[in-house]
């Protein structure tokens, strides 16, 4: 029934005024966004109720890709990009909204199709290695915008669970806090054994025979497909045909790269269950010493971010005879084979793991005192960052500073602080407080280096009395130095009189919420398909909980503040009375009052009172709990 309906409304989602020929560049795109949204949650569910490869959908997706309303999200989506100023091999790159608008009506027909051969890049990796890399022209990277909005809800459904690669809702940090979940489960988390797992050369090997039988698209749009698989890449001017590869740096090499690897984590857990014939994974397959038979749970775990896969379990001869070789099976089949040299199968107490940029290690006693106060002395699993990723944005910020002598201070402070602000913000969990406190000393050097090469007749106090906040010249009170710089030319802000000035970011400092160094608080997020039905009320929940959790922490605050005495009535706050936050001046009519020392918390009839309001209105307020009024009052 549900199939039926969509097929009788195709011609009305669809109407005939979508297909004007002269297109106007919208102004406001929110409500065409809105409904592309709509039309892909009908997608991804019609290809629930009747299979990715029906024909119902595969008409439609036919009526999806004339869209006026998709073409032109695909367009604007690369025109928004940073890569939008990137050439391919024709160096056309569309200025003014004419052209742009020529690009959503060239994108309509596709039935005489043909890319272009991608130019080749060369990207060198930390280990010295190459990644090569393919940039197509701006035609080829409309269509493929276009198709990763008509298939990447129909791929999403046959993702799986624990798979947080370039997904809607997903990213590396779910991820990392996944590992983290799985390795603080237990109390011998140090006799998991991992299967760290990499692949080589995944998008030059992938078969195509199986890819463009099984890829979701319509028939009649197969054949773009089978063009960017066998376009060829112009390397140093000389087109060359490469017959296994897959567009790398393309748009949809990330929609096909989720496919192709989509499934795997049901497959390890189902060939598990033929051997256990239990769904809790549970088997008797070995004898204690004692000679009674022992009853063992397998465990097993997935992780997967991109080509990178994470499988736990408590058994080496389980991990060795049943599930490697259903993932060699599995990736076989695709074409894809192991990177031996970065593959391991180890438990956590004999090597350390790496993974997404971080290192897990397991001590069996923690000496560092200032981490772990708690577990002084006891077995601890600690993560930092690697040693080769600090290193690595050590050497890039040295670059800026050795090859930028002669450049203003403002906007040399403006390019270190992108880089110090990105590695914070990645590099912000676990022990991160090592390497942080590192490369803040790291950066005194650098910038005293910087500025004694720039002014050679300066000495120590006219250097520090000039770049410095404080007059700090002596190295015992470098900590409390903040390197600035101010600009001379005309400023982006509006207020002449305020004083145009920078200062270089402090990696050890919480300069914002988002930067604050965490030590172990990895929280596993509900992960969910990110063209669900009830895709916004998880969306709206989560914002509801972080402002719960704002409310509690400056609750907690006023009334350590207010030695838990209401500034009304003068009464004690007891358990179970509920309170609320008042503002001593509107926050409406000043938006920067939204501070601790413009709050003042009270009773609700207290609150009512002083207002003469009704009680509806407060209905976010709460019960004060023992949480909140077990903190000592000074």
């Amino acid at each position: 029934m549900f199939a039926s309906n969509i097929c009788l409304n195709l011609n009305k989602i669809f109407s005939k005024k979508q297909y004007a020929s002269h297109l106007l560049w919208p102004k406001s795109w929110k409500m065409i966004e809105e409904k592309v949204f709509a039309k892909q949650q009908l997608l991804s569910k019609l290809a629930k109720k009747t299979g990715s490869k029906s024909l119902l959908v595969q008409i439609y997706q036919n009526q999806l890709m004339s869209s006026v309303y998709f073409r032109l999200v695909a367009v604007k989506r690369i025109k928004s990009n940073r890569s939008s100023q990137t050439r391919g091999i024709d160096n056309f790159i569309p200025k003014g909204e004419l052209e742009w608008r020529n690009l959503v009506e060239e994108i309509a027909n596709l039935e005489q199709y043909k890319s272009l051969p991608v130019k080749r890049i060369n990207i060198y990796k930390d280990s010295g290695k190459i990644r090569l890399l393919g940039i197509p022209i701006i035609y080829d990277r409309a269509v493929q915008s276009l198709f990763k909005l008509v298939t990447e809800p129909i791929t999403e459904i046959h993702s799986d669970l624990n798979s947080y690669s370039f997904c809607k809702n997903r990213s590396s940090i779910q991820a990392l806090a996944r590992v983290c979940s799985i390795l603080w489960s237990k109390k011998s988390t140090e006799e998991i054994v991992i299967l760290n797992l990499d692949i080589k050369i995944f998008f030059n090997e992938i078969n195509h025979d199986w890819l463009l039988k099984l890829y979701p698209i319509s028939t009649k749009y197969r054949h773009v497909l089978k063009n960017w698989l066998t376009s060829g890449a112009l390397i140093n001017q000389k087109l060359k045909k490469i017959l296994l590869d897959v567009p790398q740096c393309g748009i949809i090499s990330l929609v096909i790269s989720n496919f192709v690897l989509a499934g795997l984590e049901d497959i390890i857990k189902a060939h598990v269950i033929k051997i256990t014939k239990n769904k809790t994974l549970v088997q008797k397959y070995y004898r204690d010493k004692s000679g009674i038979n022992a009853i063992k749970r397998f465990n097993i775990q997935f992780v997967r971010y991109i080509d990178n896969f994470l499988i736990t379990c408590w058994s080496m001869f389980i991990a060795k005879i049943f599930i490697k070789p259903v993932i060699v099976q599995f990736l076989s089949e695709r074409g894809i084979r192991f990177f031996e040299e970065k593959s391991s199968i180890s438990r956590l107490k004999d090597t350390d793991l790496k993974y997404l940029g971080y290192r897990f290690f397991f001590r069996k006693s923690w000496k560092l005192r200032g981490l772990f106060r708690e577990k002084t002395g006891l077995p601890v699993i600690g993560v930092i960052p690697q040693k080769q990723k600090f290193k690595a944005v050590c050497l890039k910020i040295k670059d800026i500073f050795y090859f930028n002598l002669n450049l203003q201070v403002y906007t040399l402070i403006v390019r270190v602080n992108l880089i110090i602000i990105g590695w914070c913000h990645y590099y912000r969990y676990g022990q991160s407080v090592i390497y942080r406190k590192k490369l803040e000393h790291y950066l005194f050097k650098l910038v005293w280096e910087w500025a004694r090469k720039k002014h050679r007749r300066w000495g120590k106090k006219q250097i520090a009395s000039f770049y410095f906040l404080e007059k700090c010249w002596a190295r015992s009170n470098v900590r409390g130095c903040l390197f600035s710089g101010q600009i001379y030319n005309n400023s982006r802000f509006k207020n002449k009189d305020l004083e145009k000035r920078i200062y270089l970011v402090n990696p050890t400092m919480s300069i914002s919420k988002f930067l604050m160094p965490r030590r172990n608080n990895f929280k596993t997020h509900k992960t969910i398909s990110g063209y669900h039905s009830n895709v916004k009320k998880f969306e709206n929940h989560k914002l509801v909980q972080q402002d719960k959790k704002k409310q509690i922490f400056l609750k907690k605050i006023l009334f350590t503040k207010q030695k838990g005495v209401c500034s009304i009535c003068l009464q004690t706050i007891k358990i179970g009375e509920v309170i609320q936050i008042h503002y001593t001046t509107s926050i409406i009519l000043n938006k920067f009052n939204n501070s601790v020392k413009n709050m003042r918390l009270l009773h609700k009839e207290c609150y009512i009172g002083h207002y003469n309001l009704i009680g509806t209105e407060f209905s976010h307020c709460f019960k004060a709990e023992s949480n909140i009024l077990s903190i000592p009052v000074s």
